[in-house]
């Protein structure tokens, strides 16, 4: 998987036509869509001690083993300043690569983690906001503008752009 300045480049260059990134950092309003925003949470397994709860406060988060997947660094930066800030020990037991090792853990032992809403919803797990701390994520479709799209793709974009844009109030 290329990195972001890898596909900006490779867009602005005509070598691809249309990407899927997070954020909107150095790209164009009028070349992108933002089309999905998503929260990060809290996940625990399912037989936490959080019961009853639907929001944690940060002594919740004292004393807990930490387990971090692949989060970008903007998400991750802002959770551990969270936890430096409100003076909780980050005990980090594990660094995963992926979702499925981030589960596994998470579900057969007593440490949390940092997790994606849309991505770990329904996944026989427990998902809690966090008092004083919100870390959203925005998702847009980005094309080159100067390049010739084909008709596919440009009533693919105005499709997502008429039913998803989260600017214009959907």
């Amino acid at each position: 998987m290329d990195s972001r300045e890898e596909i900006l480049k490779k867009l602005n260059n005509g070598v691809i036509s249309l990407a899927i990134l997070e954020d909107g950092s150095g790209i164009e309003k009028d070349n992108s869509v933002a089309f999905f925003q998503d929260e990060l949470l809290i996940i625990s397994s399912e037989e936490d001690e959080f019961e009853g709860k639907t929001i944690l406060d940060s002594d919740d988060l004292s004393e807990k083993k930490f387990v971090l997947g692949d989060l970008d660094e903007y998400s991750k930066k802002l959770f551990l300043n969270y936890l430096r800030d409100k003076n909780i020990p980050i005990d980090l037991k594990f660094m995963c690569q992926n979702k499925d090792m981030v589960l596994n853990i998470v579900k057969n032992s007593d440490a949390i983690s940092l997790g994606s809403n849309s991505f770990f919803k329904g996944e026989d797990i427990d998902m809690y906001k966090v008092k004083d701390l919100e870390i959203k994520r925005t998702f847009f479709i980005v094309y080159n503008k100067d390049q010739f799209l084909k008709n596919d793709l440009k009533n693919f974009i105005r499709f997502i752009d008429e039913r998803f844009n989260i600017n214009n109030g959907n």
